[in-house]
């Protein structure tokens, strides 16, 4: 089957700063698609810095050479607009088209933005329409969550819903063996929304902290990864009170975000409904952690299969209570680890992964 191609392009458009998940996601999939024998590099459409007219030339002069291979077109908003009104991502799979290059499309964010203002409404109109009319026109669609959390799907498309994996190295050691003896517990936090959403962040997650203590445990909240260093300043002054101790790592290289995993206990997951896009949320299932987190509209199998504790969204007091739990009773968190070590050596490893988007391809 898989002869049919000689290798595979990830095609991607402006890069976030000051991580870039896809890219991420793009070059940990090369990596494992690599041991299999398949050829991967990724490619991007700059439109960011030759304007649009410049970047469709480039990618017009690039795409004459891929008709033996297969492009993954990795499809998020303001991937392919500042505002996140992606019309350009239609005249990216234009190009390619006249180019006659068959490829897939990986659907990041398949849920359009929110919003009540009037902006928001056009904004998201955009967003969908545009993700249907790509719909049509792909050979090969990939969702990073199930078909049936997603609205705007007509019901007879065919996609093919492949989570994420952890852009980290995974590693379980640490969870295994027992830290009962540890008085000290650590709520791990591994990355706070930025802007205006911060504060609202902040205070859930100190709520939640402040239900979580019990008698004889001291608490450590580790905040590491994006905007953690801004946050830190606000949740010192939430917890001031409570004798919980707060530390934060901020931006780190995927070695030390293992390694950081390596000193928590529990993670705390308030960045919107956990789910199976979300990087941060399948890091820490990758090292073998327990996860206490919100649910939404996107969560579902198989990161229900881990070891997540799911509470309904601002719920601080649940969110607590059930925080508390899996500190306080160490075989029950051990329980939990367990169902993470499991679910991400089936779902969640980059060879399966890896495998998973072979064989749409090759369809």
């Amino acid at each position: 089957m898989r002869d049919e191609f000689s290798a595979i392009v990830a095609l991607v458009g402006w890069q976030d700063t000051p991580t870039d998940a896809i890219r991420e996601y793009c070059h940990q999939l090369g990596d494992a698609v690599s041991c299999k024998g398949i050829q991967f590099e990724v490619a991007e459409v700059s439109w960011v810095v030759d304007g649009w007219f410049g970047g469709l030339q480039k990618l017009w002069t690039r795409a004459g050479a891929w008709r033996r291979k297969r492009v993954l077109l990795q499809y998020t908003a303001l991937g392919w607009s500042r505002r996140g009104f992606p019309i350009g991502f239609l005249l990216v799979q234009q190009i390619l088209r006249l180019r006659r290059v068959r490829f897939a499309i990986v659907y990041h964010d398949p849920l359009p933005f929110g919003g009540s203002r009037l902006v928001d409404r056009i904004r998201r109109l955009c967003q969908v329409w545009v993700m249907r009319k790509s719909l049509k026109s792909t050979d090969c669609a990939i969702l990073t969550i199930p078909p049936e959390k997603i609205g705007w799907l007509p019901s007879s498309c065919q996609v093919t819903f492949i989570p994420v994996g952890a852009n980290i190295p995974a590693s379980q050691s640490h969870c295994i063996s027992s830290r009962a003896a540890t008085k000290t517990k650590t709520i791990g936090i591994f990355g706070i929304t930025g802007g205006t959403s911060a504060a609202g962040e902040v205070k859930d997650i100190a709520a939640a902290v402040r239900g979580a203590r019990s008698p004889g445990i001291d608490l450590h909240v580790l905040l590491f990864g994006r905007n953690s260093l801004d946050a830190e300043p606000l949740m010192r002054h939430e917890l001031c009170d409570t004798g919980v101790s707060v530390e934060a790592l901020g931006l780190l290289e995927p070695e030390a975000v293992t390694t950081a995993f390596s000193h928590v206990d529990v993670v705390l997951f308030v960045r919107g409904g956990i789910s199976a896009r979300r990087g941060s949320a399948i890091a820490a299932i990758s090292n073998g952690l327990p996860i206490v987190a919100y649910e939404s509209q996107e969560t579902s199998f198989p990161v229900t299969e881990a070891g997540v504790v799911l509470v309904p969204p601002g719920d601080v007091a649940k969110l607590g209570q059930e925080l508390r739990r899996a500190l306080s009773d160490e075989e029950y968190r051990l329980r939990l680890c367990g169902r993470s070590v499991e679910a991400y050596e089936k779902y969640f490893s980059w060879p399966v992964i890896a495998e998973s988007v072979l064989r749409a391809l090759a369809k």
